[in-house]
């Protein structure tokens, strides 16, 4: 059995190349892994166009599915690994009923938007790499089901606060033996977390990625855990996989180091890219308007309110607009960067049906975004790391609506910080 994965969405950073030589010379020391499996013992779901479920675990099947995750998972990870790797699991249980899913295709999955709570209570960002959310699709009594497919991944993501997230769908608790397929789902979802962040930093995958087992001759035996060995080691016949190269690039703990404020230090602002990024000089002086529908006088500079020093630039809009106020860059190929500033919103609405995107830092040009702010929020931090791959030249800044996402409302930034990250992970983890 291959189990069905959503598309994968996930950071977008630098290759970061490293020649044989120079990984023999670092020391292997095992890469720990932090996963927080949260169990949703309850339902009470209520999603348009499909039935309503409402179920309670037992007692076994919480155990099993513990025991699973805590027990038999961290010792495949090991085993597989070669002992390069640690799995360190945490794992609760919600004392919230699960209220809500999302519709992915023609049936569901639990997306971080639908368990924000627990994601904010029990997973700060730099805490965990992994989140798990073990759930039930169908109701206790009527069996009727909302669609949930056994397993979905996406990779790290400001929604799962930069964690990688995966969902795994409810099974008997007798099925959760050591052996049986239907646990080596965790080992299953949590690569393609890690496909998902490795993969965008420039790693060789396998072709069809972690579902690319039969094209390199792998046969299922009771599982596919020897395929999943060869794609952790890299040791596949055209060298693709994981394995040193995406070690040494570190977890997605470190890169979330990047993300916090206290990686500002003095030193670091000293080598802002950005030109006037506190908005202290005249009026916004290197920083330019864009307003999509052409609308004048949206973005101005004002000195109330501010996150630090005299002065904060704001934009405004009571017409459905994309606004950006922006500043173009000529920054190295191939190479990462980090966005981050602060943001106020008040009254921001998406006007466009079914888009979210409010306030953010922003690309011109691109979808890449940090978390998006909708509402009213007080200044709250944001980052957007990016890939510059090929290009060059990037207008970046502030943004208020997107591409397809038009909004209404006001958003204040400040602070604005662009730097060049390093290409390997040099930073410690959050704690």
């Amino acid at each position: 059995m291959i189990i069905s994965r959503l598309a994968l969405v996930c950071l977008l950073c630098n290759p970061g190349v490293f020649t044989q030589a120079a990984l023999a010379q670092e020391t292997k020391k095992p890469l720990e892994w932090k996963a927080l499996l949260i169990i949703k013992t309850t339902g009470k779901i209520k999603t348009p166009g499909f039935p309503d479920v409402q179920y309670q675990m037992t007692q076994a099947d919480v155990a099993a599915v513990k025991q699973a995750f805590a027990e038999f998972t961290p010792a495949f990870v090991e085993s597989l690994s070669g002992g390069r790797l640690v799995f360190k699991p945490t794992v609760v249980e919600s004392t919230l009923p699960l209220m809500s899913v999302s519709k992915l295709g023609d049936g569901t999955w639990v997306a971080p938007m639908n368990v924000a709570d627990d994601l904010k209570d029990l997973a700060r960002p730099g805490e965990y790499d992994n989140i798990f959310v073990y759930w039930k699709d169908s109701d206790d009594q009527t069996k009727k089901t909302v669609r949930g497919g056994f397993g979905w991944s996406i990779g790290p993501t400001h929604e799962a606060n930069g964690c990688g997230f995966s969902c795994v769908n409810y099974v008997q608790s007798q099925q959760f033996t050591r052996d049986s397929e239907f646990t080596e789902v965790f080992i299953h979802e949590w690569l393609h977390q890690l496909e998902a962040f490795y993969g965008a930093r420039g790693v060789k995958l396998p072709k069809n990625g972690l579902h690319g087992a039969e094209a390199y001759g792998f046969k299922h035996q009771n599982g596919w855990k020897t395929w999943y060995q060869a794609f952790l080691k890299a040791e596949l016949k055209d060298r693709s996989g994981l394995g040193e190269r995406a070690w040494q690039l570190g977890t997605i703990r470190a890169e979330m180091a990047y993300q916090t404020p206290v990686y500002l230090t003095p030193e670091r602002r000293r080598r802002n890219l950005l030109k006037n990024g506190s908005f202290e000089i005249g009026q916004g002086a290197g920083w330019n308007p864009r307003s999509f529908i052409k609308a004048t006088n949206t973005v101005t500079v004002q000195r109330k309110p501010v996150k630090e020093g005299a002065q904060a630039v704001m934009l405004r809009s009571a017409q459905s607009d994309d606004l950006m106020c922006y500043q173009t860059v000529i920054l190295k190929p191939r190479t990462r960067y980090l966005l981050a500033g602060w943001i106020k919103t008040e009254d921001v609405i998406v006007t466009e049906k079914d888009r979210n995107v409010g306030a953010s830092l922003s690309l011109w040009g691109g979808y890449e975004t940090s978390r998006s702010f909708v509402g009213t929020n007080d200044w709250t931090y944001a980052t957007l790391v990016f890939d510059t791959k090929d290009k060059m030249q990037f207008d970046v800044g502030g943004r208020l609506g997107h591409h397809s996402s038009m909004a209404v409302g006001t958003a204040w930034f400040d602070d604005l910080v662009l730097l060049e990250l390093p290409t390997t992970a040099q930073v410690a983890p959050v704690k």
